[in-house]
């Protein structure tokens, strides 16, 4: 591009940084403006080769050091690599992207390489923003932790009897590991900054979010989450199997006790709902709301196929924060080229720890569809 070799460092920053939002924007010719990035990189390089040559004549000439002002004086300032700056941020992902770091960036990553505070935010903030996450108790405590709830708690007494004393015991959460690679075409690593880590906070916070929706509501507990489905209240049930009625619905409401109504949630599998909406005729009883919120009885619905459990449909009705999931490590992200060495593909690799259990199993009850 030989308007690019006529460019000044100016005019390469304004252009370089006018890609970064263009890359963004929907059906953008990632190549071609990564073809443009490079060419754009190249000069800004070359002015710079250029101004260090003058640089060391005018000091030859003039017998002392004369420093002439490359960069721009925001560049010029002192650059602070800690995990929560934006200097550290770049540096991190231009790592990740598997771009050329300068000496203090490279400095920085051989001290301290972690995920920034900003990317790491967004991963568990997309994974707050979950349907079903954000009704359960996500916690951020470092390592094995206890989660206390009352074993028994009884009522404040009148009169002159002595008060019981309630019993305090714990849900313990452990530590188990949650691996995921994503794979990345080796030319959309030379997309912009931002454009990268957005594709890797959602390709990444995806999968976490999904392995973690499993285990809220199948996981085994052996190696990974208790879900409710292990522990949930004896009181099961099954409802219509042509299709679910008001009066299935009733009585799986009336089957949860009264202290776990105020924050109850409905889980079930997609197909159920949509019976509900079809099938129950009064309106109100089953409802979409703004922003595609769904309701049955007043309450909110987590609409998850991972109700489907050996083929046959299921119902969870209860207190979503009486189960406890507990991210007990800040996420780890690492890169490997090894494995695309013949298509350039990247993988990345997010690592994640974890545990999750119920309080109390007679937080949620669980309705199956009949089988006659």
């Amino acid at each position: 591009m030989d308007e690019i070799k006529k460019m000044t460092m100016e005019q390469v920053e304004e252009r370089l940084s006018a890609i970064k939002s263009e890359a963004d924007t929907e059906g953008a010719n990632l190549e071609a403006l990564s073809a443009e990035t490079d060419e754009l990189i190249s000069r800004r390089e070359e002015i710079i080769a250029a101004a260090e040559t003058r640089r060391k004549e005018l000091e030859d000439a003039a017998g002392e050091e004369i420093r002439t002002p490359i960069l721009k004086e925001k560049e010029m300032e002192e650059r602070t690599f800690m995990p929560d700056t934006a200097e550290y941020r770049v540096a991190w992902l231009k790592k990740m992207k598997g771009e050329k770091l300068d000496a203090e960036e490279r400095a920085a990553m051989a001290t301290v390489d972690v995920v920034p505070t900003i990317t790491a935010n967004k991963i568990i903030n997309r994974l707050k923003e979950n349907d079903l996450i954000k009704h359960i108790d996500f916690t951020e405590f470092e390592g094995a932790v206890n989660i206390p709830n009352y074993t028994t708690n009884g009522d404040a007494s009148w009169g002159d009897t002595n008060e019981q004393q309630d019993v305090i015991g714990h849900v313990a959460l452990s530590v188990y590991q949650l691996i995921k690679t994503v794979e990345v075409p080796g030319k959309f690593a030379r997309v912009s900054i931002d454009a990268f880590e957005n594709y890797m906070v959602e390709a990444l916070a995806n999968k976490i979010e999904s392995a973690v929706q499993k285990a809220v509501i199948v996981g085994t507990g052996s190696g990974q989450p208790t879900g409710i489905n292990v522990t949930h209240s004896t009181a099961d049930g099954t409802f219509t199997k042509a299709g679910i009625t008001l009066k299935d619905l009733t009585k799986i409401a009336g089957e949860l006790g009264a202290e776990y109504q105020k924050d109850a949630v409905w889980i079930m599998p997609n197909k159920v709902y949509f019976e509900a909406l079809a099938n129950v005729t009064l309106p109100g009883v089953a409802s979409i709301g703004e922003g595609g919120n769904k309701y049955i009885l007043g309450k909110p619905v987590v609409v998850d196929d991972n109700c489907v459990i050996s083929s046959t449909d299921t119902i969870f009705y209860g207190a979503g924060k009486a189960y406890h999931f507990n991210l007990a490590a800040p996420i780890e992200v690492d890169r490997d080229d090894s494995v695309g060495f013949k298509s350039a593909a990247v993988n990345f690799r997010g690592l994640a720890y974890g545990d999750g259990k119920l309080d109390n199993t007679a937080a949620f009850v669980k309705f199956t569809r009949a089988t006659a």
